[in-house]
């Protein structure tokens, strides 16, 4: 910058009169040294232009320069890439920030542009483990109805929420207030609900009463009034815990008042099986043979039948049982040699019959069961399992009558007296017969079942779902006897299985506390469980308090919380999350702007950004004018691992299969066969690539697809 108050100017007027006079050439020789001084760039011109030199915007070069060297001595001024001139306006409020978030995202922006766009903070020592750091909440809110706006009927969410909210209600009759921070609108068992919850309460609301507000609109203020609506279940008590219940049964509550609640049996008492009652011991059964449980929702439980009555008494202690069955001789020919192929060839031709070519096992040692032990008592059974005895099933397939029960013995039968089987609709055995034996009034003291030729002692073919009448013929002299078939071999087992108390009420929960309720209801538990359970609720008749709980997990063990080091997690150290590594910007943060005390970490931050393309594909119609239409993304064109294509048919591709995709450039190969449409991963690398979708049309041949990206 030159301006015309030079001094060069100047310096004859300021001269004594005999200088200028005596010596004209110094005069001369003076003003030209003071032109020259003044020249752009000199000494006096920049004196003269002081304050325009210090001005990053018209300051020369060489001043520049200084200035950089002066405010920005400790940046990396050839790493810069932001404008310069502009970093020295503004270096003044970067270094008053020093240490702040403001000030790091300043100096990562000048050194690394848009790529520190996605930088963030993170201080570990919000996840460090604080004991007792929980934040506990206890909410409380009303419920209301009859809203009205000015007066004047109002159901209209929208206005009750903004007339509401951030309020501040007052009752009319208990003369206690709340600020209302939430309106919530919701349906609670098909009962529309309006609530508001609250914060800073005095004094108890009434139930019923009115509650009124006042709140302020661009036209003015208004009110807005409700009426409570409360009378809540809030609390249930166990009396009696009773047994058999089942978790998810369902409470009857009695009320004329409220409605709405609805409470359930939500843990109820568990237990293992600690022995097997015999109420009934059957037929047919032997030691050693398993006992089955079933249900009762625990497991574990291993019982097997240790005594039985094999006296004879009630049917015979062993049966010579016929093993063979047709179907075991299926692949027995016709022109045979021999009867059966179950058996090896007998010898004496005298005996070469069909009955001595049979297969046979004894069932021995067989009568009712009398006592079970329990090898594994089992655990978690909620309630008693069905018991049964795992019997022979080819026993319990011949369908034996094996018990019969005395119901009334009658007067003057006599010994050897017969009885006779009727079948009942459904039924169809035969072959069953027996007597009785009778005491001195002629009393039947005891039935015997009787071998009938070419049957089993009790017949066979019975079914245990349809047994038969008994009945003694008319031609015996006595009367009055009642007697009935109870059991088939394997068959008739009535077993008790005793434990620790079983579904004992432990606790019950309020799914809906309902409202409206005037007087306490009644808890009615005596149509689930075995009924003797006994409970009792109480009532909230003005604000209702919500359980209390913990907004989130901290100072939770096993939460996302860690211990405090000295190092990582502790209360002086910071992170950079950011895509370059710390090791090209630490000294540079560190000598500027790292405050003291604190430990600096960096994490690499890698973001995975999928581009969507609409792609606009170049086909080539295939025979039979089938048309595919391609769409995908991609990752970059420098690398499209992971990239997904998404193939569908556009028209007449019912009858095609896509068999696979080549990617030429990355020469990639993912098998499809037999889809008609499908989304594939790509494995390709390139910066452009083909797509080759080949198609297989099981009707015109095939043909491929090219489609360009």
């Amino acid at each position: 910058m030159t301006t015309n108050n030079k001094i060069s100017n100047l310096v004859s007027s300021q001269v004594p009169g005999f200088v200028r006079a005596d010596h004209p050439n110094f005069i001369k020789f003076i003003e030209a040294y003071y032109q020259w001084m003044e020249q752009n760039g000199e000494t006096v011109e920049r004196i003269k232009n002081i304050k325009s030199q210090i001005d990053i915007d018209t300051s020369v070069d060489i001043f520049t320069q200084e200035l950089y060297k002066t405010f920005l001595n400790l940046l990396p001024t050839n790493s810069i890439i932001a404008d310069k001139a502009m970093l020295l306006k503004h270096i003044k409020d970067f270094y008053r920030a020093k240490g702040t978030e403001k000030s790091v995202e300043f100096l990562l922006r000048i050194l690394f542009g848009a790529e520190a766009d996605k930088l963030d903070f993170y201080y570990p020592k919000v996840d460090v483990l604080r004991a007792s750091d929980g934040k506990w909440f206890i909410e409380k809110s009303l419920k209301f109805a009859n809203t009205y706006i000015d007066g004047i009927a109002n159901t209209d969410v929208v206005s009750i929420k903004n007339a509401l909210e951030h309020s501040l209600i007052t009752g009319n009759t208990s003369g206690a207030t709340a600020i209302v921070e939430r309106v919530d609108t919701y349906y609670d068992a098909a009962t529309l609900v309006r609530e508001i919850k609250l914060s800073n309460q005095t004094r108890d609301f009434v139930s019923g009463e009115t509650i009124f507000a006042l709140y302020d609109r661009e036209d003015g203020t208004h009110t807005i009034a409700a009426n409570t609506f409360s009378g809540i279940i809030n609390k249930i008590n166990i009396l009696k815990a009773g047994t058999g219940y089942v978790i998810g049964d369902n409470v009857v509550i009695e009320s004329n008042t409220g409605s709405g609640g609805i409470i359930q049996v939500s843990d109820v008492s568990k237990g293992n099986i600690k022995s097997v009652y015999v109420t009934e011991g059957g037929a047919g059964f032997q030691n050693n043979m398993s006992v089955l449980f079933t249900g009762g929702s625990g497991s574990g439980a291993n019982a097997n039948v240790s005594v039985v009555l094999s006296n004879s008494y009630y049917h015979p202690n062993s049966y010579n049982v016929v093993y063979s069955m047709i179907s075991l001789e299926a692949n027995t020919a016709i022109n045979n040699t021999k009867y059966s192929n179950l058996v090896s060839a007998i010898t004496d031709p005298a005996n070469n019959s069909i009955s001595n070519s049979m297969s046979y096992f004894i069932f021995a040692n067989t009568g009712p069961a009398v006592f079970i032990t329990v090898l594994q008592s089992g655990n978690n059974y909620l309630t008693p399992p069905t018991t049964t005895i795992v019997a022979n099933t080819r026993i319990q397939e011949l369908g034996i009558l094996g018990k019969m029960k005395i119901n009334n013995a009658g007067l003057n039968y006599a010994n050897g007296d017969m009885i006779v089987f009727d079948n009942i609709p459904g039924g169809y055995g035969t072959g069953a017969s027996a007597n009785v034996t009778v005491n001195a009034n002629g009393s039947i003291t005891k039935t015997t079942f009787k071998l009938v030729p070419g049957f089993h002692i009790g017949g066979q073919g019975y079914d245990q779902n349809y047994l038969p009448q008994v009945r003694i013929p008319s031609s015996a002299s006595g009367t009055g006897a009642n007697i009935a078939v109870t059991a088939l071999l394997g068959y008739g087992e009535i077993l008790t299985p005793v434990s620790d108390t079983l579904g004992a009420i432990k606790a019950l929960t309020i799914v809906s506390g309902g409202s409206g309720y005037a007087t306490v209801p009644t808890i009615n538990l005596t149509s689930i469980g075995d009924g003797t359970a006994q409970a009792n609720v109480t009532i909230v008749t003005g604000a209702y308090t919500y359980p209390g709980r913990y907004l989130n997990d901290d100072g939770f063990l096993s939460a996302y919380n860690f211990l405090e080091d000295r190092d990582y997690y502790q209360n002086f150290s910071y992170v950079i999350r950011m895509n370059q590594s710390i090791d090209t910007y630490r000294k540079y943060l560190k000598d500027l702007l790292h405050p003291a005390g604190m430990k600096l970490f960096g994490e690499y931050l890698f973001v995975d950004e999928m581009l969507t393309l609409n792609v606009q594909p170049t086909f080539q119609t295939m025979s039979g004018n089938n048309i595919i239409s391609v769409t995908g993304t991609y990752i970059s064109t420098a690398n499209a691992n992971g990239s997904r294509i998404n193939i569908t048919t556009s028209r007449n591709m019912t009858n095609t299969s896509l068999s696979y995709i080549e990617f030429t450039s990355g020469n990639a190969i993912n098998s499809i066969a037999n889809l008609s449409n499908g989304i594939f991963n790509v494995a390709s690398n390139g910066n452009n690539f083909i797509i080759i979708v080949q198609a297989n049309n099981k009707v015109n041949g095939s043909g491929n697809v090219y489609v360009s990206i």
